[in-house]
């Protein structure tokens, strides 16, 4: 489902009628204007000027507050299209603004894979100079070190639909 949100006029809401439209929110911040501006002019109140948000879906579980801007819904639309929203919900909540989490996801996401120690595998895989005594344990030192990257919080795990993403701290 493609991000969108419901805009209600307030001017409709504080007369005791809802009126507002569903307008889809991965587009730019004045498309999304130009859709606010379209249903305030349909209002029955001659007054209509004021909006809020007051529902969104397809956002994944980001949050989208009542005032937020256009241009803020705009951009958090279109960093869950691209990228895993758990990741996006997780970067806004450590206090992050929306322009700011692309950067950061491109800094810190390692993939989303099963498990860290999954991750960690895969590292070691790709690195390829394990020695040969080694091999068989493999997976027994990617869980080490995942743990020890866990307990030092050098990578932290966010839960998604196909397994967790894997954030780097370092």
């Amino acid at each position: 489902m493609s991000p969108r949100v419901y805009v209600a006029s307030l001017a409709d809401y504080v007369a005791g009628r809802y009126h507002g439209a569903w307008l889809a929110a991965d587009r730019s911040a004045d498309d999304i204007g130009k859709g606010v501006t379209a249903m305030l002019a349909a209002s029955s109140d001659p007054y209509a000027e004021e909006w809020a948000i007051h529902d969104y879906e397809g956002f994944g579980g980001v949050h989208i507050d009542e005032y937020d801007s256009l241009e803020t819904v705009a951009v958090l639309a279109h960093l869950v299209t691209q990228h895993p929203p758990q990741v996006v919900g997780y970067l806004r909540a450590e206090g992050l603004e929306p322009e700011d989490i692309a950067e950061e996801i491109d800094d810190r996401f390692c993939g989303v894979h099963d498990s860290l120690a999954d991750y960690a595998l895969e590292l070691i895989d790709d690195l390829g100079d394990l020695p040969r005594a080694y091999q068989d344990y493999r997976w027994t030192i990617a869980k080490a070190m995942a743990h020890d990257w866990e307990v030092a919080g050098e990578y932290v795990t966010v839960p998604t639909s196909g397994g967790v993403a894997v954030l780097s701290n370092a």
